[in-house]
Parts: C-alpha cells; sequence; structure tokens
C-alpha cells in the first residue's frame, strides 16, 4: 500500500523550513528492512529518534540511496513495524527569500554613501556559504 503524504518543517527545527511531499511505502527494493546488504536505500545518521517526528510514536531515521549516498527520505519505526516515507520533492521558499533578501542588503550597502561594500560582499558570501545547500539540494 501506498500513501501520498505532506510535512512542514517547524522553524524550531530548521531556520530555513521545507516543506516534503513524501510517498509512505510499507517496504523498498531488496527487502523491507533499510539497513539490508542488498538494500536500494540505507539508513544512516544517529540512533532513530522520536524528537521531531512527524508521526506520534514513530522513531525516525534518515534513508539515503545505496549507490550515491544521497538523501532519499527516512524511515519510521514503532515496536517492529517500520514503513518509509521517500521524499518526491520539497519547498525551499524561505531559503530564497533569506537568500534575496541579502541580496538586497548588500546592494544597498554598495550603493549608498557610506555603505561598506567590502562587508556587504563578505556577508554575502557568508550567507550563501550557509544557505547554498538548502537552495541546491
Amino acid at each position: 500500500r501506498t500513501v501520498r503524504f505532506r510535512a512542514v518543517q517547524s522553524f524550531l527545527v530548521n531556520l530555513f523550513p521545507r516543506h516534503f511531499d513524501l510517498v509512505l511505502v510499507s517496504s523498498t527494493v531488496g527487502g523491507g528492512d533499510a539497513g539490508g546488504a542488498n538494500g536500494a536505500v540505507a539508513e544512516v545518521g544517529p540512533p532513530a529518534t522520536l524528537e521531531y517526528t512527524w508521526f506520534e510514536g514513530r522513531a525516525h531515521r534518515i534513508l539515503v540511496c545505496s549507490g550515491c549516498g544521497e538523501h532519499v527520505g527516512w524511515s519510521y519505526a514503532a515496536k517492529g513495524d517500520v514503513f518509509f516515507g521517500l521524499a518526491l520533492g520539497s519547498g525551499k521558499l524561505w531559503a530564497y527569500l533569506f537568500v534575496a533578501a541579502a541580496m538586497m542588503l548588500c546592494l544597498y550597502q554598495c550603493v549608498s554613501e557610506g555603505g561598506n561594500c567590502i562587508l556587504a560582499v563578505i556577508a554575502l558570501a557568508l550567507t550563501m556559504a550557509k544557505v547554498g545547500p538548502h537552495i541546491l539540494f
């Protein structure tokens, strides 16, 4: 059985909250467990946790592609029962708005009298270094 689900991160979890469109499935290629040697996905990161889970009572872990290592979703487990949330896509509106605001501030500092263009460009570069992964991936 497959179910489509939409989840939204909170500002408390991520400075740049994103929404995720997920497909919920009961198993993945290569078997039902994500840690299988021949599986298409692998669980990585810290042990499963109930903190910030989207499904009450279910501990989650990060799933990555076994071939390339890219993040593909999460596993959710409770008392031996497990299912997987495979990410179809994610919204990045807040990250784009943050970068746009940083660019406007940089432009303002560079064209205004008494503005410090060098510091503004450095601040923009630091912003892009921090926010870039949220926009690109």
